[in-house]
């Protein structure tokens, strides 16, 4: 058995009874305890042994650094696989200098440079193995850095970055702004050494950096690369139209590296030596060509740029005028805006709009606003807005369009009750508000736009006139309006008398109503005994008679309207008049 188990391995042999258990070929698995039990029917007893298989040795290793620094201390150790463990010598370049397994050295040098063979050897197999360790003694790379040359890079010409640094330099690695270069016009040689450009680019500044690198350590150093260039762009910001009296700034500016010197000059005569200028209280000799020169005292190139100046008066105390000061329907009318200061422009709107009028005329460069013929349309507000490039000012003008009057109306009522109160309102269309005045059949009677009688009597029937007159235009309108007051159905002979005389105008008409009344009278009949009622008429007789009255009490008025309507009411008077019945007809 082996290590208490039953034997597996294929290549054993058991001969002479069992008695001879024999490795054709020893392997390192065949290692492990063997036992042998013997038995007869009496007893049975076992025998053990642990079967050493000397090997090696092999996979002779060394481990340990191979670059070391200058002045450090370094170890080698070195391993084999054998049974029993191999013996180590080493050897540097061939030479034996140590028997161990473990080689150290303290403050190398660069003499401790070479191969390292580790020799390992099994006294029992007699067998031996030898592994070899190259080791380089390497100087700490210091005092890494970037120069510039020429120092001074100006943007077109050629410059050169060289990276060196104290110690063994292996390897130089450049990167711009922490990334590999991409620039397609640059050239590195000596062993990476030397970055040149052939023509220097504004895009090629930046942060340079260059790794030195050996096995031992590595160093960066950093150069920021300034490219020079310029003046270019020279600009000149500040106003070119300056309000007399005020302060003015120019500033002047260009791309340059390092920033330009700049110099200005007015109409050709250095005044400064400043990026800004700067004037106070502004006059008219301040007006003219400011140059600003830019100068870099690095490239020597220099840029300039011009800069014209106006000093102009500030618009100030704008004013529109009309002429004539009161502008009447039909006239022409002057609107002129005027201003103090320097005026460039003027604009004209109506009513915060666009002028549309097709009857005015602007002229003496829009100083005029002109209507020829003045509409009532015309009438809103004007605005002129003057300005210049220093400043603009608006004035207002309220354009009052002076008409009439026209359209006089008189309102009231025709036909009034004996003893009430009526009022007449006379209106006109005029601006201004024209001056009402009140005629009675020709009389004045009073001044306002509104005449009220109280207790209404029949001698208040009349034409009442209304004239209506503007101060302004001068002009007069008037209208006519006729009042008859109405005598109740109770009245007596002679109020019934009243009413039919005031209702007509016309002398003749009054003549036909008298002589009618008294034909009634001297044909009507005898009142019958045993009543107290007048007889009544026949209708048709009625209708007859008083058709004569009707065809002329028509009031005639100066606007020749027509009073009365064709409805009448027809009032009996139940009083004995020379004993006959009276029928008036009052018109509504």
């Amino acid at each position: 058995m082996k290590d208490g188990s039953d034997l597996n391995q294929t290549d054993i042999i058991l001969y002479d009874n069992n008695r001879v258990l024999s490795f054709q070929r020893l392997n390192k698995t065949d290692r492990g305890e063997y036992s042998c039990n013997i038995s007869n029917p009496i007893n049975s007893m076992e025998a053990k042994h642990v079967l050493v298989v000397n090997y090696g040795p092999e996979n002779t290793q060394i481990k340990g650094q191979h670059h070391i620094s200058l002045g450090d201390t370094f170890t080698l150790t070195c391993e084999a696989e054998s049974e029993p463990p191999a013996n180590f010598t080493w050897l540097l370049n061939g030479t034996e200098i140590l028997n161990s397994p473990e080689y150290t050295k303290k403050n190398a040098e660069a003499s401790d440079s070479g191969n390292y063979t580790c020799q390992a050897k099994n006294i029992i197999t007699g067998r031996s193995s030898s592994s070899v360790h190259g080791v380089t003694v390497t100087e700490r790379i210091s005092n890494a850095s970037i120069t510039s040359s020429p120092k001074e890079a100006i943007e077109g010409n050629s410059v050169n970055l060289t990276c060196d640094a104290a110690g063994s330099v292996f390897t130089r690695k450049w990167m711009k702004d922490g990334s590999d270069l991409t620039q397609t016009d640059i050239i590195l040689y000596d062993n990476n050494r030397v970055l040149s450009f052939q023509r220097l680019k504004k895009t090629d500044r930046g942060e340079y950096s260059c790794n030195i690198s050996n096995p031992i350590n590595s160093m960066e150093a950093k150069h920021v690369l300034v490219v020079n260039y310029g003046p270019e762009n020279t600009q000149i910001e500040g106003q070119h139209l300056i309000s007399l009296g005020d302060t003015f700034t120019l500033t002047c500016e260009a791309e340059s590296e390092p920033p330009a010197n700049f110099t200005w000059l007015l109409n050709g005569t250095e005044i400064l030596n400043s990026p800004e200028y700067t004037k106070k209280n502004a006059e008219a000799s301040d007006s003219g060509n400011y140059t600003c020169q830019a100068k870099n005292i690095i490239t020597g190139r220099s840029s300039s740029s011009v800069h014209g100046v106006t000093v102009t008066e500030r618009i100030s105390d704008p004013s529109i005028t009309s002429s004539p000061k009161e502008p009447i329907e039909g006239n022409s009318v002057n609107l002129t805006c005027d201003a103090a200061g320097s005026v460039f422009t003027r604009k004209w709107m109506k009513d915060g709009s666009d002028l549309n009028q097709a009857d005015i005329i602007l002229y003496d460069n829009n100083r005029v606003l002109s209507f020829q013929r003045l509409n009532k349309t015309d009438r809103g507000e004007y605005s002129c807005n003057i300005s210049n490039p220093i400043n603009s000012m608006e004035d207002k003008h309220v354009l009052v369009v002076n008409y009439g009057p026209e359209n006089v109306q008189i309102k009231g009522q025709h036909h009034i009750s004996l003893g009430d109160t009526f009022t007449l309102t006379c209106e006109a269309e005029s601006e201004p508000p024209a001056n009402f005045t009140w005629l009675l059949n020709g009389t004045e009677i009073l001044n306002s736009p509104e005449y009220t009688k109280k207790n209404a009597e029949a001698s208040d029937s009349r034409n009442y006139t209304c004239q209506a007159k503007n101060i302004i235009t001068g002009r007069s309108s008037s209208s006519v309006h006729g009042v008859t007051v109405i005598v109740p159905s109770n009245c007596s002979g002679g109020c019934i008398a009243g009413i039919v005389i005031a209702c007509l105008v016309i002398p003749g008409a009054a003549a036909a109503a008298g002589y009618f009344i008294y034909k009634k009278k001297a044909n009507s009949k005898p009142q019958q005994k045993g009543t107290d009622k007048l007889q009544q008429p026949k209708q048709e007789d009625v209708n007859e008679n008083t058709s004569t009255v009707y065809d002329n009490t028509s009031m005639v008025y100066e606007n020749i309207s027509t009073v009365y309507d064709n409805t009448c009411t027809v009032y009996e008077n139940t009083s004995r008049v020379s004993e006959d019945t009276l029928r008036v007809y009052e018109c509504i």
